[in-house]
């Protein structure tokens, strides 16, 4: 709990009542309810499983894996892993609670970072718990996409303890000593997450910042706040802290990963959603907080204050550049515009403008419309349906079942987003083809980029690697395929699903699909008796318009069709694809 100033303490007017400060609290556990509506989610991550198998396999091995164990399309390649102690913590906590003790030390670990973040706006900018919660809310609630299960946690919140501990106020500058805890904070984040350049940033800025002061300074400028560590205190610190993030299992190495993760994305070698540039509408609350930051500072009329402002600016950058940091971005933006504000006695122009807008809120009022928001957030299923369990509606875990039952032959090809749960759930036994570790996969993903442009690539490659079955999701898009005549010549195109392009169905199979996830098995003797049974060659779940068309036009006949049609909706009554395909046959039988 960070200490109370004279300074702030009498900026906040006085003893509160008993109703006041039972409203306060009210205020402040209302904020608690809205980020644990948010946070109290089923898991629906892709990546989050193969951390917990590499946690299972260090916990079970008392060791650190050097080389991939989990794919056979880069296997035995060398992989630093800055997560491993993460991985190992999370595979404890399913051990003892299951997919529920996940969820909960995620929500506790962010209603931590939330309470810190608010209580320091509160002292810096001498607030009462109303006009804080309205300052902090919208950063948080703007970061709330990255509130996942994810090793990034640890970032976020070893990093606000960083800006805390350097940007806080006291009545004095701290001795070294009392900082030398800050050299084993980054020894232990460099086990946790590759995002400790997030945290050497922030401290070389405020390093920095603090050593253009006394330039400032002569130049006419204000004194700098009292009571943090100095200049040279923050340069020694960064020395110290950079030597003590070499005791992990990976050395130096570990400072080597965010560079070749942005490298191999700005590349192309990869397409992720999380390193794709915030967008409007979609992130509006986002880019509403980063314009009421900038406002906010430019009412300030004493100097910068460099050792806030500096690395503010870093994180706004990061954040405008991929949506993966707006959660870095929620949760210290209002620490660091904190500092920036906060004036040596007593509020400034900007605290005192929020306060006076707020004076008429009564703490009730705003603890109803946080709880209102929250009681919003568990009517809706975003990002996740609400739970502590798996989401089932976006991991393939009944597709799994379904092919540890059939048992196909030969190497597996599943949909990269798979590959994570695929791990948890098969190895050591089986390996995958594709998972979100990118940066062991650049070398294969070039030339899997490659092959899918060019089908004198595409079908050697199967053959090459003797996939033998898939497990394919649906966001892939149709294909235009080219229809060419005895002679050679294009005369035309058609549209097709993916799945029917790259697997045709006289070599392939279809012999399961529900509302996540297919399965095709290859046309050779091993699966013949599988695929007999199985097959449901005349359906097309990726594109109902496809299966109309095919049915129409003879190509697929309407008895098979339904035949196989009724096996599916038997299995699942429920199945909004198969749901899809049924409307697709009536329409043809009745147009």
């Amino acid at each position: 709990m960070l200490p109370e100033t004279r300074a702030t303490a009498g900026a906040a007017s006085g003893p509160l009542s008993a109703e006041s400060a039972a409203g306060g609290w009210g205020v402040r556990l209302g904020l608690a309810a809205v980020l644990v509506a948010w946070c109290v989610r089923r898991i629906g991550d892709f990546d989050i499983w193969w951390h917990l198998a590499y946690g299972r396999l260090i916990l079970a091995r008392g060791a650190v894996p050097r080389v991939d164990e989990f794919s056979f399309t880069a296997a035995g390649a060398g992989r630093v892993d800055p997560e491993w102690l993460f991985q190992a913590i999370v595979a404890a906590l399913h051990a003892v609670g299951g997919t529920a003790a996940l969820v909960l030390a995620k929500t506790a670990l962010l209603l931590a970072v939330a309470w810190l973040v608010l209580r320091f706006v509160e002292r810096e900018l001498a607030l009462r718990a109303v006009p804080a919660v309205a300052l902090v809310a919208p950063f948080l609630l703007a970061g709330r996409w990255r509130f996942i299960e994810r090793p990034e946690l640890a970032t976020i919140a070893l990093a606000a303890v960083l800006v805390a501990t350097l940007l806080r106020r006291r009545e004095r500058a701290p001795a070294t000593l009392a900082l030398l805890w800050v050299p084993l904070l980054f020894a232990l984040w460099a086990n946790l997450h590759a995002g400790i350049i997030v945290g050497a940033g922030v401290l070389a800025l405020f390093a920095l910042g603090r050593s253009l002061e006394p330039w400032l300074a002569r130049r006419g400028a204000a004194p700098p706040a009292l009571g943090r560590p100095s200049a040279a205190q923050g340069w020694g610190l960064l020395a110290l802290s950079l030597l003590a993030s070499l005791a992990n299992p990976f050395g130096w190495r570990v400072w080597k990963v965010p560079f070749e993760l942005t490298a191999l994305h700005e590349a192309g070698v990869f397409r992720n959603l999380e390193w794709a540039l915030p967008r409007w509408p979609a992130h509006w609350l986002f880019f509403a907080t980063l314009l009421a930051t900038a406002a906010a500072l430019l009412t300030r009329r004493r100097r910068p204050d460099l050792a806030a402002l500096l690395p503010l600016l870093l994180l706004a950058a990061l954040a405008l550049r991929y949506v993966r940091n707006l959660g870095l971005w929620g949760c210290l933006a209002p620490l660091l515009l904190a500092a920036a504000l906060a004036e040596r006695d007593g509020q400034g122009a900007v605290a005192r403008t929020l306060s006076g807008a707020l004076a008429r809120v009564r703490p009730a009022l705003a603890t109803a419309v946080l709880l209102g928001l929250a009681a919003a957030f568990l009517a809706g299923d975003q990002p996740f349906p609400r739970g502590v369990t798996i989401d089932a509606q976006r991991l393939p875990v009944a597709a799994v079942d379904r092919l540890e039952e059939l048992q196909p032959q030969g190497q597996l090809l599943n949909t990269h987003a798979f590959g994570g749960y695929l791990i948890w759930r098969r190895a050591p036994e089986h390996r995958v083809f594709l998972d979100g570790r990118d940066d062991l996969y650049a070398d294969f993903r070039r030339r899997l980029g490659r092959a899918v442009l060019d089908s004198r690539l595409w079908f050697p490659l199967l053959d090459e690697l003797e996939i033998g079955a898939t497990l394919l999701g649906y966001e892939q898009a149709g294909t235009e395929v080219r229809q060419v005549d005895a002679a050679g010549r294009v005369t035309g195109t058609i549209r097709q699903p993916w799945s029917v392009t790259y697997f045709p169905p006289d070599e392939w199979a279809l012999v399961y699909f529900d509302d996540v996830a297919m399965i095709h098995l290859r046309r050779t003797p091993a699966h013949a008796e599988r695929i007999a049974r199985e097959g449901l060659d005349a359906l097309f779940p990726e594109d109902p318009d496809y299966q109309r068309w095919m049915v129409a036009s003879g190509a697929v006949p309407r008895e098979a069709a339904e035949a196989q049609l009724a096996r599916v909706l038997a299995r699942d009554p429920l199945g909004r694809r198969a749901a899809a395909l049924r409307d697709a046959l009536a329409e043809v039988r009745n147009p």
